[in-house]
């Protein structure tokens, strides 16, 4: 619709009329031809936050600037990559019919908005770790971890979050070298609990830059 206003515009600024044109404003059928023949597709565009939009080639080279002597002549089996991500249960709200001047709808469904955070973990080798699910909860009910994927590992915690899921895998590696884990910036990976075990273990921890894992 956009592109055909900018047309209507257009001709109305020339002063042209297109007999074919109802109110010398082109039809979908236009629009559709016009696709064909400049080869080009309609698709859906994702919405992302102002903060990532602006991020730039100069964060992103001072990034692998800053890691280059880190990584030159490192075992590729040394090097991992985490990140997370974060769902909820709850599907939203939903419309339904009620009688008129009915003040309070509630809709009873097995949703709490409960947060699930799933963990995907590989390294420089091409080597995955199993698939790691955090539950925030409690306890951690057996009906949870049906129909996984095969090697799932399951959790549960107060916070929800991953606390030291690499650290077994890293302390497996028989070699003297430093280990290098590349994560997101979120500031609750950086506890001090955390930056202690990494001193302990020779791990160099470094965050991608701000608002870039989308990119990297």
């Amino acid at each position: 619709m956009d592109i055909r206003e900018v047309l209507h515009k257009y001709l109305e600024k020339q002063g042209r009329e297109v007999r074919q044109f109802k109110d010398n404003t082109p039809r979908h059928d236009f629009m559709e031809h016009f696709i064909t023949r400049n080869n080009l597709s309609i698709r859906l565009a994702s919405n992302i936050k102002r903060a990532r939009a602006v991020v730039g080639p100069n964060g992103i080279h001072k990034f692998f600037n800053n890691i280059e002597g880190v990584l030159r002549d490192t075992d590729p089996q040394l090097v991992s990559n985490n990140d997370e991500t974060n769902v909820q249960d709850d599907s939203g709200a939903k419309k339904v019919n009620v009688p008129r001047g009915t003040k309070r709808m509630e809709r009873v469904q097995q949703h709490s908005k409960a947060s699930v955070s799933v963990m995907v973990c590989g390294d420089a080798a091409r080597n995955l770790l199993p698939l790691m699910v955090m539950y925030e909860s409690g306890y951690l009910h057996e009906n949870w971890i049906k129909g996984e994927p095969p090697g799932t590992v399951y959790g549960n915690s107060a916070s929800g979050r991953f606390d030291m899921i690499l650290l077994p895998k890293i302390r497996a590696l028989d070699s003297p070298k430093q280990k290098i884990v590349i994560g997101d910036n979120l500031a609750s990976h950086f506890s001090p609990t955390v930056i202690q075990a990494c001193e302990e273990n020779n791990i160099y921890l470094t965050p991608l830059p701000p608002n870039s894992t989308y990119l990297m």
